[in-house]
């Protein structure tokens, strides 16, 4: 099923706390990235520094938690995801590719 950016930023908002998938690509280097998360919200691990100094959403971004067990995430790690670089969502088996 094809969905459009904010689509995907909606589903993922919508998550309550599952793992889901995505494949995105970053707005500094242009690096596709792909990985199992968990909306930011739902996380308490790894948290310091209190409040983050701006708006995720504000700046387009979504807050997530990568998965521990994951390439590259061995101990699990804190990312944004651009909303404009989402490129497919995987939540509850089904599968979304993502486009203007």
């Amino acid at each position: 099923m094809k969905i459009t950016n904010q689509d995907a930023a909606t589903l993922i908002n919508g998550t309550d706390g599952k793992v889901f998938s995505v494949k995105f690509v970053t707005r500094g280097s242009g690096e596709v990235r792909e990985g199992r998360f968990r909306l930011g919200s739902t996380v308490t691990v790894g948290r310091a520094g209190g409040v983050a100094a701006y708006s995720f959403s504000g700046k387009g971004l979504i807050s997530v938690y990568r998965m521990a067990g994951d390439e590259s995430a061995s101990d699990g790690q804190w990312r944004t995801i651009p909303i404009e670089g989402i490129k497919w969502v995987k939540i509850d088996g089904m599968e979304y590719e993502v486009g203007q």
